[in-house]
């Protein structure tokens, strides 16, 4: 009566190919193999996590594992006001810290206004044919593309950083270098050391006075992170369990929040940790490009890639050429479009708003295409009516919904390099279409206005067909969930549909007598145990 089931059991695995993403061998493949037949018909379709492994040799893992499934379970229940009360402090750090990305924002802005700026002109530019001075379009890329260029430096850099010495520590540092940097574009006497100044200053992330503003920005950054707490997931992972607690502590609401609940947290990072450790030994960039978390960073760089295939870029470049009132309403449209996505987010899912927001900006594109052909002023009025719309409709899908997927997506022990190699794929893709959109709107080179719009169309139909094969549903999993999602390669579309069971209480064998314990290394120099560390 087993055979059929033992059968059907191999040939999923061998399908799977290799299922843990690691050699094993023959006793641990029969063991995978009669305990998921052994399951079958009280689990059917549910993916469980197999922690036998991290039993073996963490002794005491039982009962973390117990309390890690308590937590998850009330995160589970939890709904986005109970999660706000608890997690208030959280989201008000998350605000503050975000805040460093108005200075890219201000940065990439910034110069380009200067272009047409009398006093800039004069410094910088050179006889033009009309007998005005200009900046050569050769050096406003490179002047644009600049930040991008030191961005991509500084993003590497940081996702080894941020693991090595702590995302606090690491922003600490280039908030510093940060104010060093503005020196350079401040004092700048010529075009190429002002082009190295936008090098310089893109690594950690006028006329003068608006440079001079940056400055403004990094002692605010840097007080405000001195008293930011450490992450907890990257606590834990350097084993200091009793800082993570604290950690945890400064980031929740003690009201609603107990000390047994901080322990269970904890417990939960230590537990989805140790479970990553076992489908995956490292944790370095090439680590990021084997097994499991090479889809996982496919994925990633494709969604922050997505932002500008979906046709955004467009914007920014016909809103040079539109009129005032116009670039009012479409800057307009991106506070509106992330107060509508906050609202969106609770309703529906990530992949859900992907593929919507996809597929209505490929139709307005199409539309705005359209308009293209004819040059009345009706057709002008609604091309910048289709524009607002298309801003609006990004900014209340793929802008924001990038993030939460990514740092979803990701691994916690991979999450900094995942989300920095990210940004470098974005970069790129920005500089490439820094250097095709002004051809495709410029009379003087590929002169095709709003019919651009039918290009792009076509970019965002494609990058939808990859969302709905590739992108995975994430809501309402915890990272543990996503692991193993990942780990039994469920397609992308069974994500939302997948059970799954990464704590497995129900088969849990005891450690081997004599097996370490999980041990804690605290600034006191005192080892305690992880079960100790339970029972205070």
């Amino acid at each position: 009566m087993r055979f059929k089931p033992h059968l059907r059991t191999i040939f999923q695995l061998e399908a799977y190919g290799n299922f843990t993403n690691q050699q094993t061998d023959y006793s641990s493949y029969k063991r995978m193999v009669f305990a998921s037949s052994e399951l079958e018909d009280k689990h059917a379709g549910i993916v469980r996590a197999d922690n036998h492994g991290i039993d073996n040799h963490i002794a005491g893992y039982t009962d973390l594992i117990k309390d890690a499934a308590q937590a998850d379970q009330i995160e589970h229940e939890m709904g986005v006001r109970q999660a706000l009360r608890i997690h208030k402090k959280a989201v008000f750090w998350s605000m503050a810290l975000s805040s460093a990305l108005i200075m890219e924002g201000y940065d990439v802005v910034l110069i380009a206004s200067f272009y047409g700026h009398p006093a800039f002109l004069k410094k910088y530019g050179v006889p033009g044919p009309a007998g005005k001075n200009i900046i050569p379009a050769a050096w406003q890329s490179g002047l644009g593309n600049g930040s991008s260029a030191g961005g991509i430096i500084g993003l590497l850099i940081n996702g080894w950083a941020s693991e090595k010495f702590g995302p606090r520590r690491t922003f600490l540092v280039a908030m510093v270098l940060m104010i060093g940097a503005i020196f350079v574009p401040v004092f700048a006497q010529s075009l190429p050391v002002l082009t190295f100044g936008e090098v310089l200053c893109g690594i950690p992330w006028a006329f003068k006075i608006p440079f001079c503003i940056q400055w403004v920005w990094p002692p605010l950054l840097i007080a405000l992170i001195w008293f930011a707490p450490e992450s907890p997931f990257w606590l834990v992972r350097q084993e200091r369990y009793a800082d993570a607690e604290r950690s945890v502590r400064r980031l929740t609401t003690a009201e609603y929040f107990s000390e047994e609940d901080v322990k269970r947290n904890v417990a939960m990072k230590i537990h989805t940790t140790e479970l990553e450790k076992s489908m995956s030994a490292g944790a370095s960039y090439l680590d990021m490009f084997k097994g499991i978390d090479r889809r996982r960073t496919e994925i990633s760089l494709m969604v922050f890639a997505s932002q500008l295939l979906s046709g955004e870029n467009l914007i920014a470049g016909m809103a040079v050429q539109a009129s005032y009132d116009l670039n009012l309403a479409l800057n307009a449209m991106f506070v509106v479009g992330t107060f509508v996505s906050w609202g969106l987010l609770t309703r529906f899912g990530r992949r859900t708003l992907y593929l919507s927001g996809l597929a209505t900006m490929a139709a307005v594109l199409l539309c705005i295409g359209g308009m293209g052909f004819t040059n009345n002023t009706t057709a002008k009025w609604v091309s910048g009516a289709l524009l607002i719309f298309l801003n609006l409709a990004y900014n209340s899908t793929l802008g924001p919904v990038c993030y939460t997927l990514v740092a979803e997506i990701s691994s916690t022990r991979l999450r900094a390099k995942t989300i920095a190699l990210s940004r470098v794929a974005y970069q790129l893709m920005n500089i490439i279409c820094g250097i095709i959109v002004p051809r495709q709107l410029s009379p003087a080179e590929w002169n095709w206005g709003p019919k651009s719009g039918l290009f792009w169309a076509g970019s965002a139909i494609l990058t939808f067909g990859y969302t709905w094969l590739r992108i995975p549903e994430t809501r309402g999993r915890s990272y543990g969930e996503l692991d193993l999602l990942f780990e039994h390669r469920v397609p992308a579309w069974r994500f939302a549909k997948t059970k799954v069971d990464q704590f497995n209480l129900d088969e849990r064998q005891a450690a081997p007598a004599g097996t370490p314990t999980l041990e804690e290394k605290p600034d006191l120099k005192e080892e305690i145990t992880h079960a100790e560390y339970i029972r205070k």
